[in-house]
């Protein structure tokens, strides 16, 4: 887990402006390095007590931040109190006004305000501390890791202006002026709202107008095709390109039919077929003999764009130019085949998730692909012929099909977008290829698009660059979106208009659920109006989201479910091995709790309810046993980019204070303890049967992900080859393998979180939202299908999956 929290409480860049203006102390790195003392004294396999407490937060918030102590002699009275609970505000001998409240050994702990008046709750532990408002949901917090206060001169003073008493109290007791803090957290929000909100209105815009656009190609490329079926006495197939129940095998013969053809054949495919390809989409969007059928965005691309784009715009798009068919380069008998095979026919049913990965081993070494990431080769075109669509289809069908071919390159320019600005992707990849002129052969900016899109999924290796072989069907080759539709220099533009925005530090993960959530909504009611011709009022959403505010209970109720399994497995555990242990039960917070194991006992068999608890993890990967576990550290490196790399994650759930038996221990039981711990959270499979956007796994993937990491790092710390006798000498030991992230985050996504949505709309949106949280770790877009599935519980498949075997006290459902 990173140093920041998943969804904080102040916007980055309000935070760096407050900041800029403020006055610190000359002397705050030797303040600072109070703190070193503290963090050798927890790396020493020390046990807190509540003496060490008392001087541990005495030495943090008087000595660094400023608070006055209850020992002085201020006639003002004092701002830090211990007794009979630690707070901070403003104390007298005759009265108190707390402000803040403080709660030791708190991290990941369910943390109630005592008193009535206090605005935050501050959480600590000696290596991690979190503020909440007490107004906010427990997923929004500010944290900071200790360790970094020291190294981190940045990372200081960022801490210091949140935490000290000139930000955290207001100017005097009692007083109705607001504390800069409360100012900060309304201009955050503020800022962080209008941000998301100005980002999806211009989204929904472009939406729209492509929605259009794509319309109307996609009733020419009918057109066309019918007439070319009378020419030649053909009829049209009667084939429903709309049935979603065909997906999974047109998948498998998609699959099938790809892999017989070599990455070298299929790059050299695609470099012959590329002038036929364009000649083909531009003749099919336009008849060249009618002039008067001019494209309805014709005017507005021809006003925006610059000279020289409108040179090459009317040089090869045929609704700027009309006699673009008579000119010497068209080749006339690049005709469209009469009689395309099935596969072509079953394509345009799948959507967002049209094909399955192609996995090249051969490519992994060039492309520096991690173990835990399927490298695919770059895209290819397998037919020659345009995608069949019947010259019958409905105008609804038509509409729908043009809604998820643009919500497909929505997507794609989002992720780009993102993952420029969050170290994925070479900087302005989008604008550099709107930007960039051949001389020497003229094509449109829509070419140059389809080129990342290509990159992204296959990879590419420069001198000076490189982009990972991300993956996955958003960026495989869709015959419909990158052979037969085309998109103008005007929409190239206004898509590129999309890289403006920050992903790194405007755009919050706060922000992306409400875009998801809005996105949702509005393909839904863009569906509707597509059905019954009316348009149904759209209103904004609130922000934050309440899909968002609703997932609070996520992380609580998988700590319940853990602390259930990791009881049974130490009780299970201490009975095979008490005969050469010899060591007392476990007690405290590792001893069954009643709740907990009655909950985890009392499952029922009907698992639509939420109650059965079966395991699934064979479903995605039959190869990977229930004993198996995710090894604690990598060979490979954390990789550079990722913004993960520095880690410094808190302490599982009730694991910040250990029980005196646990602390007391040897390192070899310690160790062992961390790798059943490891195997709970392995064992564990999440299902929410309507996932939506995506918001609930998205949680639960923090969760998970801040949980496996810091086991990973204490048995990493606790192997044998890292073990001293000497604990101070272990502790100082430096540790030179990193956790691999992606190894991670591909356990979670592949073996721990499964969902299911009878709207495509919401499964393509969900996948798109996890892979947004997983790609900055594993530089893959990982494979979800067998995850993440159309359909409810049982015609989904997944609730037969999940019922294939008994297993108590792994299955958590979410939200039904």
């Amino acid at each position: 887990m990173t140093t920041r929290s998943p969804y904080p409480l102040f916007q980055r860049k309000t935070l760096k402006n407050r900041i800029a203006t403020f006055g610190f102390p000359a002397d705050l790195t030797r303040r600072a390095s109070k703190i070193v003392k503290w963090l050798k004294y927890i790396n020493d396999g020390k046990q807190p007590d509540e003496a060490s407490d008392a001087e541990f937060l005495h030495d943090l918030f008087v000595e660094v931040l400023g608070y006055r102590s209850p020992f002085g002699e201020d006639s003002r009275g004092w701002e830090f109190e211990f007794q009979p609970s630690p707070a901070l505000g403003f104390f007298f001998e005759d009265g108190l006004q707390v402000v803040a409240e403080i709660f030791i050994h708190g991290i990941d702990r369910e943390i109630q305000p005592q008193h009535a008046a206090s605005e935050w709750l501050i959480a600590i532990d000696y290596k991690c501390l979190r503020l909440y408002h007490k107004s906010k949901p427990k997923l929004f917090y500010q944290q900071f890791s200790l360790g970094k206060l020291i190294v981190d001169a940045d990372y200081l003073r960022q801490f210091y202006f949140i935490l000290c008493r000139r930000t955290l109290l207001p100017g005097l007791p009692n007083s109705q002026e607001r504390s800069r803090i409360l100012q900060l957290l309304e201009e955050s929000q503020n800022a962080e709202m209008v941000i998301a909100r100005d980002f999806y209105s211009y989204f929904h815009k472009v939406r729209l107008n492509l929605v259009k656009d794509f319309r109307y190609r996609l009733q020419q490329i009918a057109t066309e095709q019918s007439e070319q079926s009378e020419q030649t006495g053909q009829t049209d197939p009667k084939v429903n390109h709309f049935n979603q129940d065909a997906v999974d095998a047109s998948e498998a013969l998609d699959h099938a039919d790809r892999t017989d053809t070599s990455p070298s054949q299929q790059r050299q495919d695609q470099t012959q077929k590329q002038l036929t390809h364009q000649q083909r989409h531009q003749k099919a969007s336009h008849e060249p003999n009618q002039n008067t059928d001019r494209h309805p965005h014709d005017q507005a691309e021809h006003g925006h764009d610059r000279a020289a784009h409108q040179r090459r715009h009317q040089q090869t798009d045929p609704q700027a130019n009309p006699d673009f068919y008579h000119s010497p380069n068209a080749n006339p008998s690049d005709a469209p085949n009469q009689s395309p095979p099935a596969k072509q026919l079953r394509a345009l049913a799948l959507g967002r998730d049209n094909a399955p990965l192609i996995a090249s081993p051969s490519n992994k070494a060039s492309t520096g692909a991690s173990p835990t990431q399927s490298t695919p080769t770059s895209i290819a075109e397998p037919e020659t012929s345009p995608s069949y669509l019947p010259s019958d289809i409905s105008p609804a069908q038509l509409t729908n099909l043009a809604i998820t071919q643009v919500q497909k390159l929505l997507d794609r320019i989002m992720f780009i977008a993102a993952g420029e600005d969050r170290q994925m992707l070479p900087t302005n990849l989008l604008k550099d290829a709107y930007e960039f002129e051949n001389p020497y052969r003229p094509q449109p900016a829509w070419d140059n698009y389809k080129a990342i899109f290509n990159w992204v999924y296959g990879g590419i290796s420069r001198l000076n660059w490189s982009i990972p072989a991300y993956g996955s069907s958003l960026f495989q080759f869709d015959p419909l979106l990158d052979r037969d539709l085309f998109v103008g220099e005007e929409f190239c533009r206004q898509l590129k208009e999309l890289t403006r925005f920050d992903f790194g530090e405007d755009i919050s993960s706060t922000a992306i659920a409400y875009i998801l959530e809005e996105t949702l909504r509005d393909l839904l009611l863009l569906r509707q109006e597509a059905e019954t011709g009316e348009a149904p009022k759209r209103r904004k959403l609130a922000f934050p989201p309440r899909s968002l505010l609703r997932a609070e209970y996520i992380p609580v109720k998988l700590t319940k479910q853990i602390n259930a399994r990791i009881a049974e497995l130490l009780a299970e555990d201490q009975k095979i091995e008490a005969g050469d242990r010899h060591e007392p039960a476990l007690e405290g917070d590792y001893a069954p709790k009643g709740d907990s194991v009655s909950d985890a006992s009392d499952s029922a068999s009907n698992i639509q309810n939420g109650e059965k608890t079966v395991p699934a993890e064979e479903i995605a990967n039959p190869k990977l046993q229930s004993s198996q576990v995710l090894p604690p550290a990598a060979i490979e490196p954390t990789p550079a980019n990722s913004p993960s790399a520095d880690l410094s994650p808190p302490r599982p759930h009730n694991l910040d204070n250990p029980a005196p038996n646990i602390a007391a221990t040897t390192p070899e039981t310690r160790l062992r303890f961390w790798q059943l711990y490891q195997q709970a959270l392995s064992e564990l499979r999440i299902v929410d049967p309507k996932c939506g956007s995506g918001v609930e796994l998205a949680v639960a993937f923090d969760f998970l992900l801040a949980q496996f990491i810091a086991a990973a790092q204490e048995i990493q710390k606790l192997e044998p080859v890292n073990i001293s006798t000497n604990a101070s000498e272990s502790a100082r030991r430096p540790t030179q393998a990193k956790i691999n992230l992606g190894a991670i985050a591909a356990q979670i996504l592949q073996h721990n979180i499964y969902g299911c949505d009878p709207n495509p709309d919401a499964v393509a949106t969900t996948k798109f939202h996890l892979w947004l949280r997983s790609a900055p770790l594993c530089n893959s877009l990982l494979p979800l299908a067998q995850n993440i599935r159309a359909g409810d519980l049982r015609s989904s498949g997944l609730a037969a999956d999940l019922e294939s075997e008994s297993w108590q006290g792994n299955l958590i459902m979410l939200s039904a």
